[in-house]
């Protein structure tokens, strides 16, 4: 089968996400049991790679502490279409654990 007969097969997705409002955000610090930053001074060092080159925004910084906390936070962003960037130890070079999107993401730092 041709590659674009299969891609043609597969359900259209919207590409739109949604900037967290008030509401999401207190739902999602609750979520995580107030395990978030939100001042810039904190959110900072989250929104860049480690070579400094790759800028990024996020609405709040999420740092729940268990995998049922994650599994809801997931949840409820998917529910909504927002985005969520995964941040794990930032010691990549590629800038992924970034968030870039147009609006804001939240990102999800797990140890």
């Amino acid at each position: 089968m041709h590659l674009t007969g299969a891609m043609d097969m597969l359900p259209r997705m919207s590409n739109a996400l949604n900037s967290p409002n008030s509401d999401d955000l207190a739902r999602l610090i609750a979520l995580a049991d107030g395990q978030a930053v939100q001042s810039i001074e904190e959110v900072s060092p989250y929104l860049v790679d480690p070579r400094g080159l790759t800028p990024g925004n996020a609405a709040t910084v999420l740092k729940p502490e268990t995998t049922k906390g994650v599994s809801q936070i997931v949840r409820y962003c998917a529910e909504r279409s927002i985005g969520i960037v995964p941040y794990g130890g930032g010691t990549g070079l590629v800038g992924g654990q970034v968030g870039r999107l147009v609006g804001r993401s939240v990102s999800d730092k797990v140890d």
